[in-house]
């Protein structure tokens, strides 16, 4: 289905070219993206490691850190293949940017845009950012690998450092001004002339001083509430583009060609419906395109000039057609509403050295962030993200995950008193042993009983044979 109405739009348009006097608006050279949808890409990379590929991955992820990666990714987004070169200086000293865009040399007085790419000269192989805002003193980029650092990252500089060589514009067509406002340039000629046309248009009474306070920033709310448009505080294109229509019908009113269409004045005709169709288109009036001046398109004609700030009379001047045609041809170019494909990312718990997440989900064709499942509510990523707990580290011990504190020391352990000897108490002396309980002396020994001397023969008993011989002592009496 998309690719038949894609058809049927590029034929309709080539038939437009064809008529006479008619011709179609040469696209932008970004392919239809606008510098507040550039800048708002580039700051989805903030705290990601961004690929050779362009994608973006968890820092932990990071496999080298080349500058060139942002700028590559930024060259993808808006429509064309990054140059072939090998170092961040190329870019600006030897490749050729494409059709449309412009290379915008550092000067006194310099002073970046939104959506610019900067290059320096600095260092082995230069460095490429893409900026997010600036002012008059410097600017805020998006960059990755400055200082090591393997990831993107927003980082604010000054213009004259590092070699810088200047600027590389992409042709976002539209407006030529700055984008102005928080987060953005908040200073400078551009933030004059915004003051100026704000009390101009809109009656604000601002000083003219160049600088974005906080008078400027309600000013701009309240004219963006008027005409319909976000109310902000941010000056991008369409704004920008609401402002130049009003203040241009403000200061050469005498340009219209268009006769005064009111009750007193035209009431009928071709005029009459060009009235009745653009109020119906800008602002939903219901008219029937009749081209009759009637009570309803007096009312549609009153109501729409006192949300300008114009004198609410019903007469369809000079300042009022200015205005009404403006605002058309903005409606008119107005992109068709996106319908987005959304992907769901499921809420994790944070832990304690891991981040978590609630419910949230993308749109894959486009990036937007937003916190339901409809598509309604736009939000950033970061903006739904839990921190880490961080340990709870009780005793050397985390509560929560377990892990022991690297740093914890267990405390020294004092001994018991209590347990300690009195010094003051003397020890028990030696116990004598008790009389009574004494032991017998050790019995002495019973005398050694000698042995019975050998018994003597018995005289009377006669020893036997041979005895007489064996004696020679023996009594000669004993013979008789």
């Amino acid at each position: 289905m998309k690719r038949k109405l894609l058809s049927l739009a590029l034929g309709l348009a080539l038939c437009l070219s064809l008529i006479p006097g008619m011709s179609v608006p040469a696209e932008a050279g970004t392919n239809g993206h606008t510098r507040e949808d550039a800048v708002s890409f580039v700051k989805r990379m903030n705290g990601y490691y961004v690929n050779s590929n362009g994608d973006l991955l968890h820092k932990s992820k990071a496999e080298k850190h080349r500058c060139v990666y942002v700028a590559n990714a930024y060259y993808r987004y808006l429509g064309y293949a990054h140059p072939a070169v090998d170092q961040a200086r190329q870019y600006y000293t030897s490749a050729t940017p494409p059709s449309g865009w412009r290379k915008i040399g550092y000067t006194s007085g310099f002073t970046a845009q939104p959506g610019d790419i900067a290059v320096w000269n600095g260092g082995d192989y230069g460095h490429i950012a893409v900026v997010l805002s600036a002012d008059s003193s410097g600017m805020t980029v998006m960059d990755q690998s400055w200082n090591s650092r393997y990831y993107a990252e927003q980082r604010t500089t000054v213009y004259n450092t590092y070699g810088f060589f200047g600027v590389i514009r992409p042709d976002f067509g539209g407006s030529s001004h700055s984008v102005i406002g928080r987060g953005y340039t908040t200073s400078g000629a551009e933030v004059s002339t915004l003051q100026t046309m704000l009390n101009t248009v809109n009656s604000a009474n601002l000083e003219t001083d160049g600088i974005f306070g906080d008078k400027t920033e309600a000013a701009v709310k309240d004219y963006q509430a008027r005409k319909g448009l976000t109310a902000d505080g941010i000056v991008g294109e369409k704004t920008w583009a609401a402002l130049d229509a009003d203040y241009k019908a403000a200061t050469e009113p005498q340009k219209s060609s268009r006769p005064r269409v009111g009750y007193g004045f035209t009431t009928t005709g071709d005029d009459v419906r060009d009235l009745q169709v653009m109020l119906n288109k800008v602002k939903s009036a219901g008219l029937e395109e009749d081209g009759i001046f009637g009570n309803a398109t007096l009312a549609a004609l009153k109501a729409y000039q006192a949300g300008k700030g114009l004198e609410a009379d019903g007469i369809c001047g000079p300042l009022t057609w200015a205005a009404l045609e403006a605002d058309y041809q903005a409606a008119q170019n107005q992109p068709a509403a996106h319908t987005h494909s959304l992907v769901k990312t499921a809420a994790k718990d944070p832990t304690c050295t891991a981040d978590g997440n609630k419910d949230y989900w993308t749109c894959s064709d486009c990036g937007q962030v937003f916190s339901d499942a409809d598509g309604e509510n736009a939000t950033t990523a970061d903006a739904l993200t839990v921190k880490a707990l961080g340990h709870d580290y009780q005793e050397g011990v985390c509560s929560r995950c377990g892990e022991t504190d690297p740093d914890y020391t267990p405390p020294a352990v004092e001994p018991d008193p209590a347990a300690e000897p009195d010094p003051a108490a003397e020890p028990d002396p030696v116990a004598e042993p008790d009389p009574a309980t004494e032991s017998d002396p050790v019995a002495e020994p019973d005398p050694v009983v000698k042995p019975d001397p050998v018994d003597e023969p018995d005289p009377a008993v006669d020893p036997g044979p041979g005895h007489a011989s064996d004696n020679p002592f023996r009594d000669v009496a004993d013979d008789a």
